[in-house]
């Protein structure tokens, strides 16, 4: 099932290419039950069903996948652009995952959107890359759509593990304001230019 609710894209965010296509293990149920477990709080309870939404899934990949495993769960993915959720859907079909539902919306439009309250709220790969607005969007969305007991996932970038590259980004990101294209064509021809400068 896919719902669509149009809007501007996310400011701080890449829209003209679309993202990569990936299975993120760590977001399935049963990781994150584990982590849980390891840190000493109870997961929730999923013998009965449970509900599970990624905030800015992408290609939906993770989703149509976890959906497809796991018939007993209702899974939601939302997206701000329309072919990630175009091919979410399709995946989802084609795997028979009649359980995933993806929803073409940012997240404070997602927040009016007829949604359950979720067991679990993922964010993989979504904090570190928008603005201080759609962060606070995304804590909103969590704050009012996360069951009591609920779990919830976010990563982000943290300094210590990605000082090193901070620098090339800078580069490359000057480098490609100038650069002609969409946002791959503009790092291809940033990236060639160091190459040679290197």
């Amino acid at each position: 099932m896919v719902q669509r609710n149009r809007q501007p894209a996310p400011a701080g965010y890449v829209t003209d290419i679309p993202y990569v296509r990936g299975f993120k293990p760590m977001l399935a149920p049963a990781w994150l039950d584990f982590v849980a477990l390891l840190g000493g709080i109870q997961p929730p309870a999923r013998q009965s069903g449970f509900s599970w939404c990624d905030l800015g899934c992408g290609q939906g990949v993770t989703a149509a996948v976890l959906a497809a495993t796991h018939p007993g769960g209702v899974f939601h993915g939302i997206d701000a652009m329309p072919v990630h959720i175009d091919f979410a859907a399709s995946l989802a079909t084609e795997a028979e995952a009649r359980n995933a539902h993806f929803h073409t919306a940012d997240f404070a439009a997602a927040l009016n959107q007829p949604l359950p309250r979720f067991d679990y709220i993922v964010a993989h790969g979504v904090y570190s890359w928008v603005d201080v607005g759609i962060r606070a969007q995304l804590r909103r969305f969590i704050d009012r759509r996360l069951k009591s007991g609920g779990l919830v996932y976010v990563s982000y970038n943290a300094l210590p593990g990605w000082t090193s590259d901070i620098p090339f980004q800078y580069l490359v990101r000057a480098l490609a304001e100038t650069a002609a294209g969409d946002s791959a064509g503009r790092f291809g021809q940033a990236a060639r230019l160091i190459d040679r400068l290197a």
